[in-house]
């Protein structure tokens, strides 16, 4: 960890470096929260957050970084306070929205504003810094990739649970369409896109955007069936 930190103190404006030693912190932070909480203390989640805003065009930079924050947060709720109090909610939406056409940053970018709205206060943060926007172009610019639509349904799922604010946002953003067209396109991940759409729209809502001429009829039918089983069984 020490020649980790060392390294990204003393060459920040070299991309590679930064990139590497991001890899290690991440990999680190995944065998103990004790790891995680030494990256932490030895400024480690603050040197990731200033390597992505100093190499914002580097997309290798701003993949691994965004992985590592998310390793290291998904060790505890503090850690996760501690990504969001140095700038991390900001430095990953900034991410997503520099680099819309890799799939595997936006995933990552999801999966990690997911993870972070676990805290109810987290939530605003990144409303404040336009994270809705920036999935529901994850979304739009990647509906055939069942891995970045997982993730960003399960954020905008985390994201409207328990706010009517929230919820209009994403819905304002087309959000109903659009998670609608990935449910439809991946029911394998059917489960996860019926319950967000159970929280965004009645079923009368969701019929009617269901009669879009892009969303086939049969797979409609079996998501609409889903939604209405996730409204019954999960939001009773």
């Amino acid at each position: 960890i020490g020649a980790c930190i060392s390294s990204m103190k003393a060459y920040p404006e070299i991309a590679h470096i930064q990139e590497r030693a991001a890899v290690v912190l991440g990999q680190l932070a995944q065998l103990s929260q004790a790891e995680a909480w030494q990256i932490a203390d030895a400024e480690g989640i603050e040197l990731i957050v200033t390597a992505m805003k100093a190499h914002s065009g580097m997309v290798a930079v701003q993949r691994e970084a965004i992985l590592a924050l998310n390793e290291l947060g998904a060790r505890s709720n503090a850690l996760k306070q501690r990504t969001v109090s140095e700038g991390g909610v900001e430095a990953v939406i900034s991410a997503m929205e520099a680099c819309r056409i890799h799939a595997l940053l936006q995933q990552y970018g999801a999966a990690c504003l997911a993870s972070l709205s676990e805290i109810e206060e987290h939530k605003q943060r990144i409303m404040s810094a336009q994270g809705v926007a920036v999935l529901v172009s994850a979304l739009r610019e990647h509906l055939t990739d069942q891995m970045v639509s997982d993730a960003v349904v399960d954020a905008l799922t985390a994201l409207v649970v328990g706010s009517q604010e929230r919820r209009d946002a994403v819905v304002e953003a087309d959000g109903i369409f659009l998670v609608l067209m990935a449910t439809t396109s991946h029911l394998d991940s059917l489960s996860k896109g019926a319950f967000c759409l159970a929280l965004l729209a009645t079923q009368d809502e969701l019929a009617s955007v269901a009669r879009h001429e892009a969303i086939p009829p049969e797979q409609a039918r079996i998501v609409l069936a889903a939604a209405a089983h996730a409204r019954f069984t999960k939001l009773a």
